[in-house]
């Protein structure tokens, strides 16, 4: 079993569901004791509020690839991210980390795919997207399928 790392605590109720649904899943599927094996950082929201307030994105992306880079020295093999307003940073943890980032926009493009969402198409070239703090269009950022 791959060992989950768990990037929270942007809103500790989310992180408490998260963390209860993973292994909700993971027992349903493997039966008996079964449980995800996973590693969990919890940030401290008030750091993320300043940088999210403030627009300081550079910021709030090297903290949180602090804390993804924690989660890999401690066994993770791939790491997931429980807020969508943070993964407009997740180009800066994924650079700072040798482990897969699981991107919410990617696993959300392809379940649209999945499930004939019009105008969704992952079997195309990937479109690479996110917004800047002054709202234009970066095509270097965040993949969308």
């Amino acid at each position: 079993m791959s060992t989950i790392g768990l990037l929270h605590g942007m809103s500790s109720v989310a992180t408490v569901d998260y963390y209860r649904r993973i292994n909700d899943r993971v027992n349903e599927l493997r039966g008996g004791h079964e449980r995800a094996e996973l590693v969990l950082s919890s940030v401290n929201f008030g750091v993320i509020e300043r940088c999210v307030r403030a627009e300081a994105w550079d910021e709030a992306g090297q903290y949180l690839a602090g804390k993804a880079r924690g989660l890999q020295r401690a066994g993770a093999d791939f790491i997931a991210c429980g807020s969508n307003t943070m993964h407009r940073v997740a180009p800066v943890i994924e650079a700072a980390i040798t482990v897969p980032f699981l991107h919410i926009a990617d696993v959300v493009a392809t379940t649209a795919t999945d499930i004939g969402v019009p105008g969704w198409d992952c079997s195309a070239p990937r479109r690479r997207w996110n917004r800047t703090s002054t709202g234009e269009d970066s095509s270097e950022r965040a993949s969308l399928c």
